[in-house]
């Protein structure tokens, strides 16, 4: 079968690549963000009325928060913190998105079956395990700073693991455990083909 010609594949591939330069163009303009802030602090003007998102299994409720809940220095402190994260989590999304579009490119060239390919899932499985691990630090430890921060009245703010980002952490687990089955097939095919 010819993987160029099924729309599946082609689609998938074009969707790979549309994501990788769109988390490039992600990047840059959080990089941008991120060197304003700390350059210049004062030209980005803080929130007038900022938001706050508070998520509840699965779905999020938006609050406006009061004016003057935040302070304009507060909030030049947290902004390049935010832009960092997102400069970072930007980063391994973009690793992850190259190699899978290089997996897709051998499978395209009718050599799917390589040790090459197998050592770029466990490269992947590495990543999303580092990209959970780091995002749940991050908000434990971002959220925590906002919660001392923020002052609301009539309203005490407190911090919880988010335990939505160990989803993250288990698909890392499982494309790592994928990569050894793949990596022991190559193996067995490797061996086969010299045997023959």
């Amino acid at each position: 079968m010819d993987l160029d010609r099924s729309p599946a594949f082609s689609f998938v591939r074009w969707f790979v690549r549309v994501s990788w330069v769109t988390v490039l163009i992600g990047m840059a303009l959080s990089l941008v963000i991120l060197l304003v802030s700390l350059l210049a602090p004062g030209s980005i003007p803080p929130s007038t009325r900022p938001m706050l998102d508070l998520g509840f299994y699965g779905s999020s409720m938006t609050i406006r928060l009061p004016a003057g809940a935040v302070s304009p220095e507060f909030e030049s402190r947290v902004r390049p913190l935010v832009f960092a994260f997102a400069l970072v989590e930007g980063g391994i999304a973009a690793v992850v998105l190259h190699e899978l579009g290089r997996i897709l490119d051998n499978m395209a060239e009718h050599t799917p079956f390589v040790m090459e390919n197998a050592s770029r899932m466990r490269f992947i499985g590495l990543a999303v395990l580092s990209a959970g691990v780091m995002a749940m630090v991050c908000e434990i430890a971002l959220a925590s700073h906002i919660a001392d921060n923020l002052r609301i009245p009539g309203i005490d703010l407190g911090v919880k693991i988010n335990l939505a980002r160990l989803d993250i952490i288990v698909v890392g687990l499982i494309i790592l455990l994928l990569a050894e089955v793949f990596r022991y097939g190559v193996q067995l095919q490797d061996e086969h083909d010299l045997t023959v």
